[in-house]
């Protein structure tokens, strides 16, 4: 599935890691600048295991309070419209990632 992932990140160690992550998932980079990073691709298994996936290699990472992380995605309603539907790994106000438990 084609998804966005929308980064903020206050520590230029921790968008390092963050770009790597997503070049190693093939995502491009498709807006930067110094602490905003906006990437695309495909991810096989969908927005929920991107998430996991983010969740897993960033368990270790310490966050700022501004950092934001999230992934956004088309989605199909059951009427057949598509709206954008998100999924917040890091929210702005918090030093953690979200629970893992969040995606079960």
């Amino acid at each position: 599935m084609k998804c966005m992932v929308v980064v903020y990140i206050n520590s230029e160690g921790l968008i390092n890691d963050i770009e790597g992550i997503m070049r190693y998932n093939s995502f491009s980079a498709i807006e930067s600048n110094q602490n905003f990073r906006v990437f695309m691709g495909y991810f096989e298994g969908g927005p929920v295991l991107l998430a996991k996936c983010m969740n897993r290699e960033l368990a270790d990472s310490e966050f700022d309070k501004e950092d934001s992380i999230f992934i956004a995605f088309a989605a199909k309603k059951k009427t057949g419209s598509v709206s954008i539907s998100n999924i917040i790994i890091k929210r702005k106000g918090n030093t953690s990632l979200r629970e893992d438990s969040l995606f079960k």
